[in-house]
């Protein structure tokens, strides 16, 4: 019985060890995780300029005033239904020209155009520093004003091919700029934020081609320089990533007064989110061992950004791949880090594009080889920053640059005309 007793009782203690080490927050893990949210609350994000005189304040504080018009505009565009709303993608995917926009997507441009300026324009601020309603702390609020700001790069999109048709290309090429600045500024916040950020490069892609490709040599003399500025700005794939791991701590972490207000509402609404008791004590006697596991994950996936490409992309996979018995340890960024290098490769495409265009301005005739006039931009850069061999294809109606995209399809920009400002150029 003495026996029996001392086993129940060692036991018991086990019991009650691994339940202390479960549910009570430990006490280091708790004043990292305060110290690194009021970090998070004060970041500037400061990054290169694409602009020769930027802006005072920061990107949030100069787009804050246009999202309730940009609101109002994505409003009108889900109204199209999806039809209409097919229609205005295929216009900005180049299948249809501009003339076949409907109305309502018209007048819709005209009376938010300022509104999409005013978006393009805050990426001249001097810092990426997001509004309020786009920082990490804002995750779980209602609405999804990601999607308000993205719908500036789609009526910036059908105005960049408005003006290709009017034969204001110059305007057109430095809009695309900003078009591109828009999705890099928009990647900073987190990881949601850069998948906002690779759609808008998405849906620049094509108007910018168009626009490049008809361009004065002047001004894409100008916009290259924009161009490598902006790759220059893009987040690193690893910044992202450590945003989101802090992410992932707040949402398993309990309310702490210490904390900045923003971190405090997202550990409240996730609380929230967990609805009945049950499930309350599901995630309490989940959460320690996944807050180990998945700062283990993290770790892992940041290790990888230390790879050239495509090794760093085949680690990450192989560590998603591992099973993990924990649901609360479900994350896999690989698509999001192949579309992050595409939206990167189209820059390097579209920069290239502008070097060669200018190289057969100035000699009158084209590089043979796209290598010797389009070095890496980022030559010690690697996974998801890492550059990609860049191909001259003369064939055809015009010579064009083109790189392959992780999909395997090829992504090609047509070399400008560029007779007409070439003597700017040549003297």
């Amino acid at each position: 019985m003495r026996l029996r007793g001392k086993i129940i009782v060692a036991l018991a203690g086990a019991v009650a060890a691994a339940l202390a080490w479960l549910l009570v927050p430990r006490r280091a893990q708790r004043e990292q995780l305060i110290e690194a949210a009021w970090a998070e609350e004060r970041a500037a994000d400061m990054r290169p300029s694409h602009v020769a005189a930027p802006l005072p304040g920061s990107f949030g504080e100069l787009l804050e005033p246009h999202l309730a018009a940009l609101h109002e505009s994505y409003a009108t565009y889900k109204r199209l239904g999806p039809a209409g709303m097919n229609r205005v993608m295929r216009i900005y995917n180049g299948q249809d020209p501009i003339a076949q926009l409907g109305p309502d997507s018209s007048v819709d441009l005209v009376q938010h155009r300022a509104a999409m300026h005013g978006a393009l324009k805050a990426t001249h601020a001097r810092s990426a520093r997001a509004p309020p309603s786009l920082r990490l702390f804002a995750a779980l609020r209602p609405g999804d004003p990601f999607t308000d700001v993205q719908q500036a790069a789609r009526l910036a999109a059908l105005d960049v091919l408005t003006l290709v048709d009017q034969g204001r290309a110059d305007a057109a090429a430095y809009e695309c700029a900003d078009m591109l600045a828009l999705g890099r500024d928009l990647s900073y916040p987190s990881v949601l934020g850069r998948m906002i950020g690779v759609a808008v490069t998405s849906v620049s892609s094509y108007a910018c081609v168009r626009a490049l490709s008809v361009a004065s040599a002047g001004a894409l003399e100008g916009v290259r320089a924009q161009l490598i500025a902006i790759r220059a700005g893009t987040p690193r794939f690893a910044d992202v990533l450590q945003r989101e791991r802090l992410f992932q701590q707040l949402l398993l972490a309990d309310p702490d007064a210490r904390l900045p207000e923003g971190a405090r509402t997202l550990i409240a609404d996730a609380h929230e989110q967990n609805g009945t008791f049950f499930d309350g004590l599901g995630r309490a006697l989940l959460r320690a061992n996944a807050r180990d596991r998945l700062a283990a994950r993290t770790a892992a996936f940041l290790d990888a950004q230390r790879l050239d490409w495509p090794a760093c992309a085949e680690q990450m996979e192989r560590v998603t791949q591992r099973f993990e018995w924990n649901p609360m340890v479900r994350d896999s960024f690989v698509p999001l880090l192949r579309r992050h290098r595409d939206g990167v490769l189209k820059i390097d495409a579209l920069v290239c594009a502008a070097s060669l265009s200018l190289a057969r301005a100035r000699t009158g005739a084209l590089p043979r080889d796209a290598a010797p006039a389009c070095p890496p931009i980022e030559p010690e850069a690697k996974c998801g920053e890492q550059g990609a061999s860049l191909r001259i294809l003369d064939e055809g109606e015009a010579p064009q640059v083109s790189v392959t995209l992780s999909d395997g399809s090829d992504y090609a920009v047509p070399l400008a005309r560029t007779q007409q400002g070439s003597a700017a150029i040549l003297h």
